[in-house]
């Protein structure tokens, strides 16, 4: 996908007007809402950072939401990311594969580890990880021996796959699964940008 097709798939999934003069991602709404009261409570208790009642609240409420057994609340996804690259076992030399169309936290928690980012092409409906491209690419490069996957072009040991849901909308989770499933590959989602979005 070319950038001018990325612009226009932009455009088309934030219902971009040709009369505005900008593209918003996000606008925050706090018109009748209880953010002041929760923000007012957050600075008269001094728990502001990160543990408290809010914390546990939300991380509470993350679960129910979900439906996972566990949430742990952490400063920002980049730290995220990065704490579940490092569960899954990334160190550094490894590669990661993820799709260039991220916000950069993505590739800095890979890089935070030593690790090197190995992007992987989008696809149009999603703007997300093309399967079809993880395939090409895995097929192209990768080797599987003693269950872990190298680079046979490289030689770095290929550690994880981070799809992007972007914009609210899911990648193709269930295709990419399935093929990080036949290289033994450990998938984290990056859901920075779509919590709660179905596909």
């Amino acid at each position: 996908m070319n950038p001018i097709e990325i612009n226009d798939r932009i455009k088309l999934v934030l219902n971009y007007s040709d009369s505005l003069k900008e593209t918003y991602i996000h606008e925050p709404f706090f018109e009748k809402t209880n953010a002041y009261k929760y923000i007012k409570d957050c600075l008269d208790t001094g728990w502001v950072s990160s543990s408290g009642s809010w914390v546990s609240k939300f991380e509470s409420l993350i679960q129910e939401f979900t439906g996972i057994k566990y949430a742990v609340a952490v400063s920002n996804g980049t730290v995220a990311l990065r704490m579940a690259l490092h569960l899954v076992g990334v160190s550094s030399g490894d590669e990661v594969l993820l799709p260039p169309l991220t916000f950069v936290g993505t590739a800095n928690s890979i890089s935070h580890l030593g690790g090197i980012p190995h992007f992987i092409d989008i696809e149009y409906d999603s703007l997300g990880m093309c399967p079809k491209a993880l395939e090409r690419r895995l097929n192209e490069v990768a080797v599987l021996k003693d269950n872990d996957v190298y680079n046979k072009i490289t030689g770095r040991k290929i550690s994880a796959v981070v799809p992007v849901h972007v914009f609210g909308l899911p990648a193709k989770i269930q295709e990419l699964k399935k093929l990080c499933s036949i290289w033994k590959l450990p998938l984290i989602e990056d859901a920075a940008e779509a919590l709660g979005s179905k596909s």
